[in-house]
């Protein structure tokens, strides 16, 4: 499988069981999400949250302006 790395398991941007997951690529410092899980173990880029990092902020609009909470 072009995906798995026998020295430390799933490539850099692929995780899970035979590494068919994409990770969300929002991880700080573009540091690759942890190749078991695909958490963001040093956490989430500015402006990403959730468990995998792929929920992005909440935007809020307005007539004038464009807020995000």
């Amino acid at each position: 499988m072009k995906w798995f790395d026998l020295r430390k398991g799933c490539v850099d941007g692929w995780y899970g069981v035979d590494c068919k997951q994409n990770c969300s690529g929002h991880c700080k410092d573009n540091i690759p999400c942890n190749h078991v899980t695909g958490q963001c173990d040093g956490g989430c880029a500015a402006g990403w949250r959730g468990a995998l990092c792929d929920e992005g902020k909440q935007t809020k609009w307005s007539p004038f302006y464009v807020f995000h909470l």
